[in-house]
C-alpha cells in the first residue's frame, strides 16, 4: 500500500482511540462533546482523504466533493469549541451562526461546480482538482472560523491562571500549528495548481493529537488524566495475562505469574500516583486563587479602612480630644465607627470566602422548605425595600418545594442577593419567583437595576466572578466587597444547584435551580 494512505489509516486510528478516550467517562460535558466532534470531522476528513488518493476517474469527483465537505465538519466544532471552553454550558445560541455558512457551502460543493469543477486522476502522482469561481468563499471561511477560534483561545488563555492556562496553551500550539499546515498544504497551494502535499494536513493532525493527549497526561485536560491512567494499566494487564495462558510449561507459568502481579503493583502505583498528583496540583491551585484573593482584599478592600481609622486616631492623638469642639468630636468618632463597621464587613466576606472552599461545610445538610426561608428573608428586608420605594412581589408555583442543603450558607446566599437589590436597585418591583416542576425546584429573583450599571462593559463580562462589579456599582456601594454575587454562586453550585444572571430590559435576574434529594 502507498505510504502516504498507511500514514492516513494512522491518523484515523489514533484520533478514534482519543475519541474513545474522550467519550467514555465524561459524554455529557458540552466541552467534551464539542472536542469529540472535532475529532470525528478529522476522522471524517482523513477517510475522504484515504478514499481520493484510492479513486477511479468515475468516482473521482465524488470522493473529491466528499472530501472538501468533509473538511468542513473539522472547523466548525472547532471554534464551537472555543467558545465554550471552561465552561460547562451549551451556547446554543451560537450553533445556528456556526453552521449556516458551513451549510451553505456544502450545498455549493455537492450541488454545484462553483467550488469544485472537475478532478484528474493521475496514477502516478496526486490527483488534480479544477475550482470553481467561489472558492474564494470556501478559503475565507476556513480562515475567519480558525482565525476567531484562535482568537477565543488567546483570550483564555489571558484569562486563565495556573493549570487551566497551561492547558488552553497546549490546546492553542497543537491546533495553531496543525490548522495553519492544513491551510496551507490542503488549502491555499492547491488553489494555485501544487497538490503534491494536499495530504499533509490530515497527517498533521498527530501533532494537535500529541498536545491534546500531553495536556491530558500533564496537566488533567477534560479531567480524564485517571481514566487514562486506569485504562493503560488494564490493557498492559490484559496483553501480560493473555501471555500467562499461553505459557508452555509450569516454569513459564510460575514466571509470567510473577511478572503479571508485578504489572498489578505497578498499575496501582501509577493509578495512585495519578489520583495524588491531581489532588495535589488542584489544592496547590485552590491556594494560589487563595492568596489572589486575600493579596486583592487587602490591597485594595482592606487597607482603605485601616488608613481611615489609622488617620482619625491618629488626630485624637496630636489634640487634646477634651478641647475639641463637640460637632468636631462627633464626626471624628462617626467616621470612625463607621470604616470599622466597613473593615468588619469586608473581613467577614473575604473569610467567608475563603471558607467555602473547605467540602466540610456543605456536609451538614437538612431539609429546607424554601418558601419558609424566603417568607423569612422577605420580612427581614420588607422594611429595608420600602425606604426605597422597592416592593415585592411573590409568585408560587408548585406543590413541594423541599430540599436538602445547608440551611445557613443557604440563608447567607439569599442575604447577598437582597443586598445587592437593596444597594443597586432603582424604585419599582422586586419579584420573587418559585417554580416546582421537572424533578427540580427554579427559584428566579427579579430587581429593576440601575442602567448605569446595566452599561458598565466590566459587570457585563465579570458579574459573576469574584470582584467583579464595575464602577458604577463601587460608586453606589463603596463598602460592597464585590464578591457577593460569587459567594452566591459558589453556595448554590457546590450544594448540587445550577446558578445563572440575566440582564434584560432594565432588570437583573439571579437564577437558582436546586434539585431535591
Amino acid at each position: 500500500m502507498d505510504p502516504i494512505n498507511i500514514f492516513l489509516l494512522l491518523v484515523i486510528v489514533f484520533n478514534a482511540i482519543l475519541s474513545f478516550f474522550l467519550l467514555w467517562k465524561r459524554a455529557k460535558k458540552p466541552v467534551i462533546i464539542s472536542y469529540f466532534l472535532v475529532v470525528c470531522g478529522i476522522i471524517f476528513w482523513t477517510f475522504s482523504m484515504f478514499l481520493f488518493r484510492l479513486s477511479e476517474p468515475d468516482n473521482a469527483l465524488f470522493f473529491c466533493r466528499l472530501l472538501y465537505v468533509a473538511a468542513t465538519f473539522t472547523v466548525s466544532p472547532f471554534l464551537y469549541f472555543t467558545l465554550i471552553f471552561f465552561s460547562d454550558k451549551r451556547k446554543g445560541k451560537f450553533i445556528p451562526l456556526i453552521l449556516t455558512p458551513q451549510i451553505i457551502l456544502i450545498g455549493l460543493v455537492v450541488f454545484s461546480d462553483k467550488i469544485i469543477q472537475g478532478v484528474q486522476v493521475n496514477v502516478v502522482d496526486e490527483n488534480i482538482i479544477s475550482f470553481g469561481s467561489l472558492y474564494c468563499l470556501y478559503a475565507i471561511f476556513f480562515i475567519s472560523y480558525f482565525s476567531i477560534g484562535f482568537i477565543k483561545l488567546y483570550q483564555s488563555f489571558c484569562a486563565l491562571r495556573g493549570q487551566e492556562k497551561a492547558q488552553v496553551k497546549y490546546v492553542f500550539w497543537g491546533y495553531f500549528v496543525a490548522a495553519n499546515v492544513a491551510m496551507l498544504t490542503n488549502l491555499i497551494l492547491p488553489w494555485f495548481g501544487f497538490f503534491e502535499l494536499n495530504w499533509l494536513g490530515q497527517v498533521v493532525t498527530l501533532f494537535l493529537m500529541t498536545f491534546t493527549v500531553f495536556a491530558i497526561v500533564k496537566y488533567n485536560l477534560f479531567k480524564i488524566k485517571i481514566f487514562v491512567a486506569k485504562l493503560f494499566t488494564f490493557l498492559i494487564l490484559a496483553v501480560v495475562l493473555v501471555d500467562v495462558f499461553l505459557a508452555q510449561n509450569m516454569k513459564e507459568i510460575l514466571l509470567r505469574t510473577f511478572f503479571f502481579l508485578l504489572m498489578v503493583l505497578f498499575g496501582y502505583m501509577l493509578i495512585k500516583t495519578t489520583r495524588n498528583e491531581i489532588e495535589q496540583r488542584k489544592k496547590l491551585d485552590d491556594m494560589v486563587q487563595d492568596k489572589i484573593v486575600f493579596s486583592h482584599m487587602i490591597n485594595h478592600q482592606i487597607r482603605e479602612p485601616l488608613s481611615i481609622i489609622n488617620n482619625y486616631l491618629s488626630l485624637f492623638e496630636k489634640k487634646d480630644i477634651n478641647s475639641m469642639e463637640s460637632a468636631e468630636r462627633k464626626k471624628y468618632i462617626e467616621v470612625v465607627i463607621s470604616s470599622a463597621k466597613t473593615l468588619k464587613q469586608k473581613t467577614h466576606d473575604l473569610l467567608f470566602y475563603l471558607g467555602l472552599e473547605k467540602k466540610s461545610v456543605f456536609k451538614d445538610t437538612v431539609p429546607v422548605d424554601l418558601v419558609r426561608i424566603l417568607s423569612e428573608i422577605r420580612q427581614e428586608y420588607e422594611s429595608k425595600f420600602n425606604g426605597k420605594s422597592l416592593t415585592i412581589k411573590y409568585l408560587e408555583q408548585g406543590s413541594s418545594f423541599k430540599v436538602r442543603l445547608n440551611k445557613n450558607l443557604f440563608k447567607e446566599a439569599l442575604a447577598n442577593i437582597f443586598d445587592n437589590i437593596y444597594f443597586y436597585s432603582v424604585p419599582g418591583e422586586v419579584e420573587v419567583r418559585l417554580v416546582a416542576k421537572n424533578n427540580n425546584i427554579k427559584l428566579q429573583i427579579s430587581n429593576p437595576i440601575d442602567q448605569a450599571i446595566v452599561d458598565d462593559e466590566h459587570f457585563k463580562k465579570k458579574v459573576t466572578e469574584r470582584f467583579g462589579r464595575g464602577e458604577e456599582a463601587k460608586k453606589l456601594n463603596p463598602t460592597g466587597t464585590g464578591l457577593g454575587v460569587s459567594i452566591v454562586k459558589r453556595i448554590v453550585e457546590r450544594s448540587g444547584g445550577k446558578f445563572e444572571v440575566e440582564v434584560n430590559k432594565g432588570r437583573f435576574t439571579v437564577v437558582l435551580v436546586l434539585y431535591p434529594s
